[in-house]
């Protein structure tokens, strides 16, 4: 194969590596984000971490079985089908069950396409060559898993942790939702003693940096004790 034939599959093989590299630390930076939706704890949300590297590692040493059973191109399709798969089961993910789910069903994509990729550019390149491409393959590779934390972080921040799944929409309904105004009438207070006169304060105000239940419980020590008694004159 010469030519822009091969110029097209090596695009399409690179490009298929680098997403599956990327994909691999696409929700380490969003697991606070989803343990705060779903209520999970940080164990089971590592999970969505752990548990994708255990199953593309097992679909990775499976592939030699598979490779007697079916066609490259038929398993370079599936894993193409299952990412997209998985994708779209993390964009309707209504609990964390589901989510996990839809982690491990990219993982064998993920799984079966760094395999197939490797197995193409050996059967399809000279041998003059075959190096320089499986090492640019490994370049891409590692390119997808460096890009991968910066670039997830930059979309957590401007449109929620769904962008890791691809939703545009419900990202652009989280963003709004980030942005809104908070209600002061709905914030708790603390009464705050100061210089001896006691003022409600907005507990958000109070908790500048999150810690909530430290801050209020100092606060709510400072309010409850009395004031110091002024000194008698002699």
């Amino acid at each position: 194969m010469q030519g822009k034939p091969l110029v097209l599959l090596l695009s399409v093989l690179y490009g298929s590596a680098f997403i599956a590299g990327f994909n691999e630390n696409l929700v380490n930076m969003a697991l606070v984000s989803i343990m705060a939706e779903y209520g999970v704890d940080s164990v089971t949300a590592q999970w969505l971490v752990t548990g994708y590297m255990i199953v593309a590692t097992v679909v990775v040493t499976c592939m030699a079985f598979l490779y007697r059973r079916f066609h490259v191109r038929t398993l370079f399709f599936g894993a193409a089908g299952l990412s997209i798969v998985g994708s779209a089961m993390g964009l309707v993910a209504p609990s964390f069950e589901l989510l996990l789910v839809a982690r491990l069903v990219q993982a064998v994509g993920t799984g079966l396409f760094f395999p197939s990729v490797t197995s193409v550019i050996m059967t399809n390149s000279p041998a003059a060559v075959r190096g320089t491409r499986l090492a640019l393959n490994s370049g891409v590779i590692a390119v997808g898993l460096a890009i991968s934390p910066t670039a997830s972080g930059f979309a957590l921040t401007q449109f929620g942790w769904r962008t890791a799944s691809g939703s545009p929409a419900r990202a652009a309904r989280t963003r709004c939702r980030a942005r809104a105004p908070p209600n002061p009438a709905s914030m708790p207070t603390a009464t705050v003693r100061s210089s001896g006169v006691a003022s409600p304060m907005p507990m958000r105000d109070a908790c500048p940096n999150g810690a909530f239940t430290h801050a209020r419980s100092r606060i709510d020590a400072t309010a409850m004790a009395p004031a110091p008694a002024p000194p008698r004159n002699r």
